[in-house]
């Protein structure tokens, strides 16, 4: 389940939240109630730096009421929506048993459609004390009610002897009433979630193979498919079948939409973008054509090339420089371009946007057709496709946009999409009728059952990506991929390749493969190892036959984690030699 989480800072708000991840549930958003017009919490008087930094830590989002008095309630409800619109399924409280609190909490997640979860509930003070000391959480006294407890107390942190001297008054240990305000540590937070057995005691950085974790409301959105629309669409003669090709349209104007894409282009979904890249330059080529390529490929294309020269297909590789060149002396005869536009090893963009626009220009004029494979572009870097103006571009929506694995995605012109010839044939729900493939876009394209949960989680994880900003996004990877170089090149004999996110790492010396298994083994972080799919990269870059490690970070990153693959790293490669 994905949950948020109404969060003041303290002690009984964070073991609600521990006891959910425990239970394997996903925390997506904190719901912090703050001041209006004020940078600082209500009860706590906490800053809204403290409140990210816990989210950073936790990776999920936080969300700000910034409400008076007389709309805390509105404003509550207000912030609650905003998780449920991100995925949350419930929000979880951390009051115990004070009843008017707990009817407060239920009727405002009743007012917005979410389950309200109490994970403390009814638990006597004595374990919950016993939980919080058996943590790593630090909780330190904020703030008290001057009129039960001594100012003393404030600063003090919650011990065992402070609970003993806390006894010598009339009040709640837990503070369920108000008596003392707890605040919990920044870095007992992150030595406590580092030891769970969590994705957040993980640390992931192979997001160029596919994303993880996935963008808050996927997993939601996937499972709800499931559980209460699995109905076959162009088949079903039925209402909710109806209803459901409606969302499924849906998400095809939102790709269209979010990559900018003109108006007569049609989005055509597959198992995965290698098949995408299968039904395009297969279905387009034929014996005597010349597809124009660069030198840097993804196997993906490299073994499409491969099955096309035995079809009778010229396939020229050029380097970046030499492309445009070879497109003006032979333009009569190049039937397509194929670009792999980011290079999925080292990141390097193998042309801009504005150098793919004069391509273009150029291929019309030349009546060439233009394919790009943006797969590892999406949210590396933005993508234009109406700035461009090619004419079909490939990508896989579980690496930039953080969706599931299980479908891949083509953007093209019409004239592109009815010059292709299927090369996959069968069933579709149209023309049944018929022997043969229908001539209509996508149906002729797009053959058997769809991936629907896969397509509708598209639509969500594009949802969460406009929810925070692509700009963030980039900005935030590639700040990670920097620091990770920086880090890394400092380390002796250590011979750092990449840009933005991408990091492709080897240790003169050391064994690259027994590397990363001691990275994973000793320190669970998790990254890729090898060839990666791409000897043509390595080839030119001078790392075949061995690779390298590949280290590519994601928008749930954080700095810290950055700085703890590179001191893995150094120790490792101080300490043994592979």
């Amino acid at each position: 389940m994905e949950f948020a989480a109404s969060f003041s800072g303290g002690k009984d708000s964070i073991l609600a939240i521990k006891k959910m991840i425990e239970r394997g549930n996903r925390l997506v958003a904190l719901v912090v109630s703050t001041i209006e017009s004020q940078d600082i919490s209500w009860t706590h008087s906490l800053s809204k730096e403290y409140f990210e930094e816990v989210a950073e830590i936790l990776k999920c989002d936080v969300i700000f009421t910034d409400s008076m008095i007389d709309d805390y309630e509105l404003c509550f409800e207000n912030a609650l929506r905003v998780a449920k619109n991100i995925g949350a399924q419930a929000c979880i409280f951390g009051d115990i048993d004070i009843e008017q609190h707990l009817k407060w909490n239920k009727d405002r997640c009743d007012s917005v459609g979410l389950e309200c979860i109490h994970p403390l509930m009814f638990i006597d003070r004595k374990s919950i004390l016993e939980y919080l000391f058996a943590t790593k959480f630090i909780a330190r006294i904020k703030k008290v009610d001057n009129s039960k407890l001594a100012e003393a107390f404030i600063g003090r942190i919650l011990s065992p002897d402070t609970i003993k001297d806390l006894e010598k008054y009339n009040i709640d240990l837990c503070g369920e009433n108000g008596e003392y305000h707890t605040v919990i540590e920044l870095d007992s937070i992150e030595a406590e979630f580092s030891r769970s057995e969590s994705i957040l005691s993980e640390i992931y950085v192979d997001n160029a193979s596919t994303c993880f974790p996935k963008a808050p409301g996927v997993a939601t959105e996937v499972m709800s498919v499931i559980d209460n629309q699995s109905y076959s669409i162009n088949r079903g003669t039925y209402i909710k079948s109806y209803e459901l090709q409606g969302k499924i349209i849906d998400v095809r104007e939102k790709i269209k939409s979010f990559f900018n894409t003109p108006s007569d282009f049609e989005c055509i979904f597959s198992p995965s973008a290698t098949y995408s890249i299968n039904q395009i330059l297969m279905g387009l080529l034929e014996e005597g054509d010349i597809l124009l390529t660069g030198d840097c490929n993804h196997n993906s294309s490299t073994r499409v090339f491969e099955k096309l020269k035995s079809k009778g297909v010229k396939v020229v590789k050029k380097g970046k420089n030499e492309i445009e060149r070879y497109l003006s002396e032979n333009q009569e005869l190049i039937k397509g371009i194929f670009i792999t536009q980011t290079n999925n090893i080292t990141g390097e963009n193998y042309f801009d946007q504005n150098e793919i626009s004069k391509i273009s220009e150029k291929c019309k004029k030349y009546n060439t057709y233009l394919i790009l494979d943006i797969v590892q572009t999406v949210c590396e870097d933005l993508v234009d496709i109406s700035r461009m103006g090619v004419d079909a571009v490939v990508f896989s929506p579980h690496i930039g946009l953080m969706s599931v694995e299980g479908v891949g995605v083509s953007l093209m012109s019409k004239s592109l999409s009815y010059q292709l010839k299927p090369v996959i044939f069968g069933g579709n729900g149209s023309n049944s009728d018929s022997d043969l493939m229908p001539n209509t876009v996508p149906d002729k394209l797009e053959v058997g059952t769809l991936n629907i949960p896969a397509i509708l989680g598209i639509g969500k994880a594009i949802d969460y990506i406009d929810y925070v900003g692509i700009e963030k996004i980039i900005k935030k990877r590639h700040d990670l991929g920097n620091r990770l170089r920086t880090g890394l090149s400092q380390i002796e004999n250590s011979v750092v390749l990449g840009q933005g996110s991408f990091c492709l790492l080897n240790v003169e010396g050391h064994d690259m493969s027994m590397l990363g298994f001691y990275l994973d083994s000793n320190y669970s972080i998790q990254t890729r190892v090898g060839i990666h799919c791409s000897h043509e990269t390595h080839r030119c870059f001078g790392t075949f036959p061995h690779g390298g490690i590949r280290f590519s970070v994601g928008f749930f990153n954080t700095k810290e984690e950055v700085d703890k693959v590179v001191d893995a790293v150094r120790y490792l490669v101080s300490q043994y030699r592979y």
